[in-house]
C-alpha cells in the first residue's frame, strides 16, 4: 500500500495566511496609533503603544492555538444550537445537524488539519512588535 502525500499549495497558503497577517498587523498598528498619537508622541508613548500591541498579538496567538485545539467547541456548539433554535426554519433543526458536542468536534477535524498553522501569521506580528518593544525599551534605558 502506497501512502500518498498531499501536495503543498503555496498560492493557497499565502492567500490564507498573508491575509490574516496583514489584517492583524493593521489592527494592531491602529491600536498603537490610538495610544501613541493622543499622547505627547514621545518615547514612552511609543513604548506603551508597542507593548499593548505585543500583548494583543500574544493573545491572538494563544487564542488561535486554543481554538485549533478545540478549546471553545462546547461554546461554539451551544451557540449553533441556540441560533438554530431562534433563527432556524424547522423545529429541532439543531438536533438534526449534530447529536452532541462530540459530533460537532468531529465535523471540525478536517478544517483544523487545514488551519493548524494559522497561528504562525499572528506569531509573526507578535515577534515584530516584541522586537520593536525591546528596541524601544533599550533606547528608553539608555
Amino acid at each position: 500500500m502506497e501512502i500518498q502525500k498531499k501536495k503543498f499549495n503555496f498560492k493557497r497558503f499565502f492567500n490564507l495566511y498573508l491575509s490574516r497577517f496583514l489584517i492583524s498587523g493593521v489592527v494592531i498598528t491602529l491600536i498603537f496609533i490610538s495610544i501613541y498619537v493622543p499622547r505627547e508622541m514621545n518615547l514612552i508613548a511609543a513604548l506603551d503603544g508597542t507593548f499593548y500591541g505585543t500583548v494583543i498579538a500574544g493573545i491572538l496567538v494563544f487564542g488561535s492555538i486554543a481554538t485549533n485545539m478545540g478549546f471553545f467547541d462546547i461554546i461554539a456548539y451551544n451557540a449553533v444550537r441556540i441560533s438554530k433554535r431562534f433563527y432556524g426554519g424547522k423545529k429541532d433543526s439543531a438536533k438534526s445537524d449534530f447529536y452532541g458536542t462530540y459530533d460537532y468536534t468531529k465535523s471540525k477535524e478536517e478544517k483544523r488539519k487545514d488551519m493548524r498553522y494559522v497561528f504562525l501569521s499572528y506569531l509573526a506580528v507578535f515577534v515584530i512588535y516584541l522586537v520593536t518593544t525591546l528596541i524601544l525599551y533599550s533606547l528608553y534605558l539608555n
